[in-house]
């Protein structure tokens, strides 16, 4: 087992749609119990950072996530 990385995240995830995906992805995994901890949404958005989104872009993501019920 290989550390998760970002950086190499931002090479293999190169598009757009790939990137937002996967985030979307993300968040379904973090709200799946119930509850959201601080470390979780920092992971995400350091994620988010790195992959170049903007703040509202992040909130977005987050808001179509849980309104799509991934």
């Amino acid at each position: 087992g290989s550390a998760f990385s970002k950086y190499e995240a931002v090479q293999v995830l190169d598009k757009t749609y790939l990137r937002r995906s996967f985030l979307k992805t993300a968040f379904a995994l973090i709200h799946r119990d119930g509850r959201t901890t601080l470390a979780e949404r920092r992971a995400i958005a350091e994620l988010a950072d790195v992959f170049g989104l903007s703040n509202l872009e992040f909130v977005e993501l987050e808001n179509e996530a849980l309104s799509t019920g991934l």
